[in-house]
């Protein structure tokens, strides 16, 4: 198991340098309420630029140069994208089963990377917590996480007892996604071009368009990930 938890704690930092360098129904929980009450005042980061920076279609923004605020929000859109090309389906966020394969792709590919998940056999162990996090990305004004659907209970699971959520670790494969352009429309709305493309032949394998408006789960947290939320989402094919 060691071994096996050190192979995939490799990959992950591989998979991640690449990047930023160039359901059983739970009826035995309570519902996660997002809230945070962490102490401290709402954060406020003033955007860098009210100009788009617009990139070719072919050349996305290295990570290192995107704005603070903007980097962990490859997580939440990454996973959109994922969603959308492996299972046809659009940005629906009072549809659970949409809700719980996002959650399920941001908590596998990036979970361990952040220290917000651990390798537990052969399972990605998150707390409700970082469920909550995650959540508020995904799904701007989100008030309740909701229950797992039965037709995800082979990949997802809640353990009422240790208050920990269980992912099924999958192979994503040779994909990574990139920001094209972004816009701050103001200090509380942004918006985001991206691409999924292939990593062996930079080929472009779907676009996606967000709108995102600020976090208010991150208020009083010291170094969150998600200062945006996504509130709409758009998907093209190649």
């Amino acid at each position: 198991m060691k071994n096996r938890k050190r192979i995939y704690s490799l990959l992950l930092v591989c998979i991640m340098i690449f990047m930023f360098g160039c359901g059983k129904e739970n009826t035995d929980s309570e519902s996660i309420i997002l809230t945070n009450e962490a102490e401290g005042g709402q954060i406020e980061v003033e955007p860098e630029s009210v100009d788009s920076i617009i990139v070719s279609d072919e050349n996305g923004i290295a990570f290192e140069e995107l704005p603070d605020d903007i980097k962990g929000l490859i997580i939440p859109m990454d996973s959109l994208l994922l969603y959308h090309i492996e299972n046809g389906g659009e940005y629906l966020p009072e549809n659970p089963e949409m809700f719980w394969q996002v959650m399920h792709y941001a908590i596998v590919n990036f979970g361990e990377f952040y220290n917000r998940a651990e390798l537990v056999e052969s399972e990605l162990a998150a707390d409700s917590m970082v469920i909550g996090e995650f959540a508020s990305a995904i799904i701007a004004d989100l008030e309740e996480i909701p229950s797992i659907p039965d037709s995800l209970s082979y990949g997802v699971r809640y353990d009422s007892e240790e208050d920990f959520y269980f992912f099924g670790v999958g192979d994503r494969g040779l994909s990574q996604t990139e920001i094209l352009s972004y816009e701050y429309i103001d200090n509380n709305t942004l918006k985001v071009s991206t691409r999924l493309f292939g990593v062996e032949d930079d080929s472009t394998i779907l676009k996606g368009d967000f709108v995102l408006v600020r976090n208010e789960y991150a208020a009083g947290v010291i170094e969150p990930l998600f200062y945006f939320s996504v509130s709409e989402a758009t998907f093209v094919e190649e």
